[in-house]
């Protein structure tokens, strides 16, 4: 079978959504067959991992984090979000956070059908919601509030209530982020805390977030040429990556403005091309098959494996905590380095 550049390109999504389930814990690994999402945890979903081009039946850029069983953080909402939100059971009332990249289409697209559905929530409490400043062709978070729900011009101007709590609607808290990295979202007993840094995508003002969920952390790139080096210590530590479209070496134009050159960045890193070469790319046709014809699951099976490794998990658990000399979390990245490296030595 072959697949085009940019089906590979697009189905690096798919990997590392398999590697963030793998790197954000066990827990996930606990709970029965089929409970999407795990009922305790952070489970990150990816809702659409498409591009502009409607020609994979595939939604464009939507990421949902869910804590413990609800949907708490969505990250941008472009085109076929709003359907994926809904078939994951996710609720608007639910959400205390949005954050939104960018003002391309495909990353933001569907926003307002998600607002349109809260009407119907019975949400009261206000929605904290951040984005890019503006800049040339492209508005900031708050002019693209007040064009698409401004109550004397905007476009969807019978949903105004959103920017100022009126007809039952909740508010929404909106944060624009310019030229520095800043925190856009902090929870009251500081469990979860969300950054946000430029980043950049030609003439596009974009955002990369981070979202920080106790121990776990979990990276958005966004759309972006990486150039701007600072990018590596935003991402620095963190659970889970979740990169984007990276384009063919042989690439020219505009696309050199937008996006990054995947190889020239993964030959920097040995580990990294090879993870590419020997796993992601042989996957692909893989995955393709899988999305075209679908796979069978047999959920007794995959029960049995979770309550198995599950009890072999634990027996790991007891044997490193022996090991240490006592208690820690092993999904704790600090925890682990203070054991190895401090307490033990290890080069």
């Amino acid at each position: 079978m072959n697949v085009t550049p940019k089906l590979k390109m697009k189905f690096v999504a798919h990997i590392v959504a398999l590697a963030t389930a793998a790197a954000l814990g066990p827990a996930a690994l606990a709970e029965p067959a089929g409970t999407c999402p795990p009922p305790a945890g952070v489970a990150l979903q990816i809702l659409g991992s498409g591009g502009p081009i409607a020609d994979d039946g595939r939604a464009s850029s939507g990421y949902l984090v869910w804590i413990n069983g609800k949907s708490r953080i969505l990250i941008d909402a472009g085109g076929g979000i709003f359907l994926r939100f809904g078939e994951a059971k996710a609720r608007f009332n639910d959400l205390e956070f949005i954050g939104l990249s960018h003002f391309h289409a495909d990353h933001s697209a569907d926003f307002v059908a998600l607002l349109k559905s809260g009407n119907f929530s019975g949400r009261e409490r206000s929605l904290r919601i951040a984005g890019p400043a503006g800049a040339g062709l492209f508005p900031g978070l708050t002019g693209y509030l007040d064009g698409m729900l401004n109550g004397g011009d905007g476009v969807y101007r019978y949903l105004q209530g959103y920017l100022d709590g009126s007809r039952g609607l909740a508010k929404l808290d909106p944060v624009e982020v310019a030229a520095e990295r800043a925190v856009v979202y902090q929870d009251d007993p500081r469990s979860v805390m969300i950054e946000a840094a430029p980043v950049p995508h030609g003439i596009v003002p974009a955002l990369g977030f981070r979202v920080r969920i106790g121990e776990v952390t979990i990276v958005f790139s966004s759309d972006q040429n990486g150039s701007n080096s600072s990018f590596v210590t935003f991402a620095k530590d963190a659970t889970a990556l979740v990169m984007h479209l990276p384009i063919p070496e042989d690439a020219t134009g505009g696309a050199l403005q937008l996006h990054a050159k995947l190889w020239a960045e993964l030959g920097k890193i040995e580990p990294l091309r090879k993870v590419y070469t020997e796993i992601e790319q042989p996957l692909v046709p893989v995955l393709l098959a899988m999305e075209e014809t679908g796979v069978l699951i047999d959920r007794q099976m995959l029960a049995d494996q979770s309550h198995e490794l599950t009890g072999r998990m634990a027996e790991l658990e007891k044997q490193a905590h022996g090991l240490a000399g006592g208690p820690f979390n092993l999904g704790s990245p600090k925890q682990l380095q203070q054991i190895l490296f401090e307490q033990q030595q290890l080069p």
